[in-house]
């Protein structure tokens, strides 16, 4: 399918959402992601294809994914979706995957930087289905300009039952958490480690070090879903 470009939002200084026209009768679950083609030339070994979670909700009238986008150090990709213009299409395929929730009791969300993305598009489904389920969002970042920050505060203001942990690794000027999310961190904060849900999503080595990290804690292995993204370093 073709994707129209309808608007370019600067979220903070590194990241950015594409709002796109959502297709008639299209349909997708919270947590959800597409595959996307954009031809170029010159392209770099990275290629003309990427994955993106979708950041809006089933609900919203738009489709909108949400990408890191440095100029001095993009790919041929993230340049080329950058320069697109209102109205321009974009290729997409989906949606697919698995990375869904399902409410089992206490619910543990683990975010690092871009990981971020399908929380958005799950936590606001929540808040728009007025369902309260008790989750525990643990959120990475390098800096301050937390992504999607004041969204998430106005939705736990609403729900009791979300408890929200930011915590930032590399900036000097934040009061808050400083450490880095490890077991000291989530013991802190996850009181029921075997009995909670996992679900971790950021930077593909962040990612699989937190799962190798949540096995060694004793977490069952079929207790956490894992989301990544590649291409971006651990911190990113």
């Amino acid at each position: 399918m073709l994707l129209k470009l309808l608007e370019k939002k600067r979220e903070t200084p590194e990241v950015e959402s594409f709002i796109f026209e959502k297709p008639a009768n299209f349909e997708f679950v919270a947590g959800q992601y597409l595959k996307f083609n954009l031809e170029h030339s010159q392209a770099d070994e990275r290629g003309t294809r990427r994955y993106f979670s979708i950041s809006a909700t089933p609900h919203e009238d738009f489709l909108m994914i949400t990408t890191k986008y440095i100029p001095d150090t993009a790919s041929t990709f993230k340049s080329q979706l950058n320069n697109l213009s209102v109205d321009e299409t974009i290729e997409a395929e989906g949606p697919r995957g698995e990375f869904t929730f399902q409410d089992t009791g206490e619910t543990v969300f683990i975010a690092g930087g871009i990981g971020i993305t399908p929380f958005r598009s799950i936590l606001l489904d929540l808040d728009y289905k007025n369902l309260q389920p008790k989750i525990t969002l643990l959120y990475s970042s390098r800096t301050q300009n937390i992504l999607f920050k004041q969204l998430f505060d106005e939705i736990s203001i609403r729900n009791p039952n979300l408890k929200i942990v930011y915590t930032v690794t590399e900036d000097p000027n934040w009061s808050g958490e400083k450490s880095q999310i490890d077991p000291d961190f989530i013991k802190k904060y996850v009181p029921v480690l075997q009995e909670s849900i996992f679900y971790v999503s950021g930077p593909e080595p962040m990612v699989e070090a937190m799962g190798k990290m949540l096995v060694e804690m004793g977490v069952p292995e079929d207790h956490f879903k894992q989301d990544f993204f590649p291409g971006y370093e651990a911190n990113a």
